[in-house]
């Protein structure tokens, strides 16, 4: 999963934007844990200067994929590549976690509904498998800045955007571990999946009258529906290069949308 750097309007460079604006990176107790790996082992001055990158967008791309984190950070100009290795969960640990949460209907259950419960570390501890690393020397980092720190303020940066990834998107976590995302769905639900020819197939061709498109229509045989009002508002978009929240952008766009399907149905 990758995320990259672009430019606004002025023609400014705009990076990754935090959510949070100060305090800590991240809600979840996974995301706890993974900034507390940065807390414990680091400086607090150069948690405090990753911190002010994170918050201020200087963090123009971050990719995540198995074993490693890498990305790009701007500072004064200079663009730095930063890269976070971390050895994935060998086959036999893998086969083994997978085997252990299908075993758990309700730990299975939460994992497919991109949740990762507690229960996950009391089965890692049990297990022995090294699913969650202990410490940053678990890390082999690198930065194009060369400082002594290990940490740098760089990598410290990036691993605390990535805290705030883990609260949107926890299943990253999996394939940071080296999991493909796809088959570990498939193997906590039983094996049933549907194919992209199984959905085109039991698809329902859209009406071309603007007024069923955008109403639709209730089947004789299928009951009314009663309308629940407005959904709840978007989740914050961690990595998002807009100025504005992703929620707020959306929620506008969406309205506009509306009022223009609305004109031209009247039309």
């Amino acid at each position: 999963m990758s995320y990259y750097w672009s430019h606004n309007g002025l023609g400014e460079r705009v990076g990754i934007h935090a959510v949070s604006r100060s305090g800590g990176f991240g809600q979840s107790w996974l995301a706890r844990e993974w900034f507390d790996l940065l807390a414990h082992s680091t400086e607090r001055a150069v948690i405090g200067s990753a911190a002010s990158m994170a918050r201020r967008s200087a963090v123009q791309s971050i990719t995540v994929a198995a074993g490693r984190i890498s990305g790009r950070v701007l500072e004064y100009n200079t663009l730095y590549s930063v890269e976070m290795e971390l050895p994935p969960l060998s086959t036999i640990a893998q086969e083994m976690l997978l085997d252990t949460l299908a075993a758990e209907p309700i730990v299975a259950a939460q994992v497919l509904g991109s949740i990762i419960p507690r229960e996950l570390f009391a089965i890692d501890s049990e297990l022995q498998l090294g699913l969650f690393p202990a410490s940053l020397r678990d890390f082999d980092i690198a930065c194009g800045c060369y400082r002594w720190e290990i940490p740098c303020k760089h990598a410290a940066a990036m691993h605390l955007l990535v805290a705030e990834e883990f609260d949107r998107d926890p299943l990253l976590f999996f394939v940071l571990r080296g999991m493909d995302r796809a088959d570990l769905l498939r193997r906590l639900s039983g094996g049933t999946t549907i194919t992209p020819a199984d959905a085109l197939e039991s698809a329902v061709p859209l009406s071309p009258d603007p007024g069923v498109f955008w109403h639709g229509t209730i089947p004789p045989d299928e009951p009314e529906r009663v309308a629940l009002g407005p959904s709840a508002p978007l989740p914050p978009f961690p990595f998002w290069a807009g100025t504005r929240p992703f929620d707020a952008v959306m929620a506008e766009f969406l309205a506009k949308a509306a009022d223009h399907a609305s004109q031209l149905a009247e039309s």
